[in-house]
């Protein structure tokens, strides 16, 4: 199962190491700002594209819900 999910999402399993790793050597800032919202929390990196794995948008975890969701609802 694991092996099949690897496959099948390697570029987003990658690009999210590859900020975490970023983020924790200091070459990357995580920003305490949601990009949306302006609200001051703690945010999560949103990838619009993984083929550019250090492009992301920071953003509350509700930002990046109704994000992620909009994408996947257009997609279909």
């Amino acid at each position: 199962m694991m092996k099949r999910q690897y496959k099948k999402n390697r570029h987003k399993i990658i690009a999210r190491a590859m900020v975490s790793y970023y983020v924790k050597k200091g070459f990357l800032t995580k920003q305490e700002v949601c990009e949306i919202c302006k609200q001051k929390t703690k945010t999560q990196a949103h990838h619009k594209d993984y083929s550019k794995p250090l492009e992301v948008n920071w953003l509350c975890r509700e930002c990046h819900n109704k994000t992620t969701k909009l994408i996947k609802n257009t997609s279909n």
